[in-house]
């Protein structure tokens, strides 16, 4: 009976040996490591570019002459005696950028605005004038208008450019009219009135 007891003792003894040499064996292959999937990074949204609009072209809306209430329509072939001043503030081009506005003159002269968007207007922001609407972009923003309106007036010595007259956006849509009203108290006011569009074109 002891014989029996002792054989089988060594025979678990044994046993054992081989199962811990067999699970220290250097050739069994080796479990590879768990590794969380990569998740892909989100995609960054591409930064908004600037939009560049071209001149391309002027288009009169109306011109006239004036003394005191009587008015002459003189067509819309621009008088030569307006080439000057529009040429001095027509821009050659804008860049729309955010809240900037980028107005360039010539290759020497630009001015930058703080804006905001009315719709499609884009509205020029002041802490010295009240707002006023500088231009209008197309639905389609591949275009951009600039509605212009000059006057001369006898004795004055250059024209007054009525778009960039914040004082005169007081009274909204100038015009004629509106011109008129605000400077009823000059008699005999005698001149001309030239209002026209800068159309531009998307460039980019």
């Amino acid at each position: 009976m002891i014989r029996t007891t002792i054989k089988l003792l060594c025979l678990c003894f044994s046993i054992g040996i081989i199962t811990t040499a067999c699970s220290n064996d250097d050739s069994s292959p080796a479990k590879p490591p768990i590794v969380d999937p990569e998740k892909p990074e989100p995609e960054k949204p591409e930064p908004a570019k600037s939009l560049v609009f071209d001149f391309s072209n002027t288009t009169t809306v109306k011109q006239i002459s004036f003394v005191d209430n009587a008015t002459t329509e003189l067509g819309t072939t621009i008088s030569k005696e307006w080439e000057p001043t529009i040429g001095y503030l027509k821009p050659m081009s804008l860049t729309l950028d955010k809240e900037k506005l980028t107005v360039t003159y010539s290759e020497d002269r630009k001015q930058e605005y703080t804006i905001k968007m009315n719709n499609n207007d884009i509205v020029i922001e002041s802490k010295d004038h009240p707002s006023y609407t500088f231009a209008t972009l197309s639905a389609d923003k591949k275009g951009l208008v600039i509605n212009s309106s000059f006057f001369r007036i006898k004795g004055a010595h250059k024209a007054l450019n009525v778009n960039n007259t914040a004082s005169l956006q007081e009274y909204g849509a100038v015009d004629l009219t509106t011109f008129k009203n605000k400077y009823n108290h000059l008699k005999n006011t005698s001149g001309k009135y030239l209002q026209i569009t800068f159309e531009y074109k998307l460039k980019n």
